[in-house]
């Protein structure tokens, strides 16, 4: 048999370059080179190998695959090496993978322009020509499919091209494809100058059509023919409307809230860095921003801001220690005011009088303590609070405005009762502060009291001036 594939160099035999400089006991792999480029003996066999003078034994003391050389045992570092790669012997079986090229065949004549080699049920492929008996239908605006019959290609009717938008892809103005459904309705995917635009029932057709987003064979997200979005809902009822199927208990020690919808920033950490939610209203310069503000590189708070006018300002801050700032609070003071009082469990709540939210009514009588109570007028000092705990550090630096009231360590010792407390961590009482309102009901007492012993003194006098 005639030899195919690149030229051989039969006897040509290679020194391969030393490897020496690599043994060091313990590396058994090697890469056979000759000037630097790597070369593949193809065997074991088809090269020699040279350790300290002593010819190896191939497939036993050594192994190749491709350009890797490895050997049984680790060359002691010192050794010397001899390689030489053996002239390759010319294969006339066979030709190698990807060995023959189209500029190894003969050139066909003009008569065979136009034809397509064919297989010829055994026999020498020939050259024929595409004719009727070969593709059949072939009508304008049909794609090309294999037919039911043998040795034929039919031209398939259900599939048209007119070149109108049914289907047309252009590099500049871009591309078009469409759908038609029996009744009219069409749906279209326009892709052009940038921007690429999804369509339903672009004929009409249909009073109530939908864009559907399926994943795995189920409707994930839908966009209605009246612009509502639809995430993890087939039948919106808002502009967008979220819904998760997550049926999960709350835990915000482990951030289990099941939330719909997650606001992520993957900005830099740090003091004053941002993200939020801005709501534009109906009404000129209505505007409200919800925002996570960072109050440290490991700390944020949450704030509600609203546009008034031309000027936007924080309404309501929560800090990261659970305390509320509200810096826009002080203004004119309106009617119908209630005060606001803070349950132990942090509720915010208007005091109830009636008697129904009450038991184990009984009247005040001993007043005697209210007399040993030591008033005191003094300044608050300044303070800072831990960021994550809320605890108070108080400074030296007194503040400006001078105050009046009770020293809860004094209170303490003449009445409990008006007295509060917070729990340290082992759960002990810590004293915390004062009632003020609540002292309110004895100080009316004491007025009672001493209206009761002035208008008795008044009718003694009154009787002894005129004895």
């Amino acid at each position: 048999m005639g030899y195919i594939g690149p030229s051989p160099n039969p006897g040509q035999n290679r020194e391969v370059d030393d490897i020496s400089s690599g043994f060091n006991g313990s590396e058994v792999n090697f890469t056979l080179q000759v000037t630097s480029q790597n070369v593949s003996p193809g065997s074991a066999n088809a090269i020699i190998v040279s350790l300290g003078g002593v010819v190896q034994n191939p497939g036993t003391d050594y192994t190749v695959a491709a350009s890797t050389l490895t050997f049984t045992t680790a060359p002691a570092s010192g050794l010397s090496f001899f390689g030489l790669v053996l002239g390759q012997s010319i294969d006339t079986e066979g030709t190698a993978d990807g060995s023959i090229t189209l500029d190894k065949f003969i050139n066909g004549t003009s008569s065979n322009n136009g034809k397509f080699l064919r297989a010829n049920n055994g026999a020498i492929p020939s050259f024929e020509t595409v004719t009727g008996t070969t593709i059949n239908n072939n009508a304008n605006n049909r794609i090309i499919t294999g037919s039911a019959s043998a040795n034929t290609l039919e031209g398939e009717s259900a599939i048209t091209f007119d070149g109108t938008k049914i289907l047309e892809i252009q590099s500049s103005a871009g591309g078009f494809f469409q759908g038609t459904d029996t009744d009219g309705g069409t749906a279209l995917l326009e892709m052009g100058n940038g921007n690429v635009a999804i369509q339903a029932d672009t004929g009409n057709a249909i009073s109530d059509s939908k864009i559907q987003f399926l994943v795995d064979n189920s409707e994930k997200m839908t966009l209605t023919h009246t612009g509502l979005l639809g995430i993890g809902r087939t039948d919106p009822s808002a502009a967008v409307h979220i819904r998760t199927s997550n049926d999960v208990s709350y835990n915000i020690s482990t951030a289990v809230n099941n939330p719909g919808l997650i606001i992520s920033s993957n900005g830099t950490s740090g003091t004053d860095k941002c993200i939020g939610l801005n709501f534009s209203g109906p009404n000129s310069n209505g505007e409200g921003f919800i925002t996570m503000v960072g109050t440290s590189s490991s700390e944020m708070e949450m704030r509600f801001a609203l546009r008034s006018g031309g000027s936007r300002s924080d309404r309501v801050i929560f800090q990261p220690n659970g305390r509320v700032r509200m810096p826009e609070v002080y203004s004119t003071a309106g009617s119908s005011m209630r005060d606001v009082q803070i349950e132990s469990d942090g509720t915010l709540c208007g005091l109830s009088s009636i008697t129904a939210a009450k038991t184990n009514i009984a009247d005040v009588t001993d007043i005697s303590w209210l007399y040993n109570l030591k008033p005191k007028t003094f300044n608050f000092r300044k303070k800072t609070s831990d960021i994550v705990t809320g605890a108070n550090t108080y400074l030296s630096e007194a503040e400006t405005e001078k105050a009046y009231g009770l020293l809860a360590e004094d209170v303490e010792t003449v009445n409990k009762d008006f007295c509060f407390y917070d729990k340290d961590s082992e759960g002990n009482d810590v004293l915390a502060g004062v009632y003020y309102k609540t002292m309110v009901v004895p100080l009316l007492k004491a007025v009672q009291d001493l209206k009761t012993e002035n208008t008795a003194l008044t009718a003694r006098v009154a009787a002894l001036e005129a004895a």
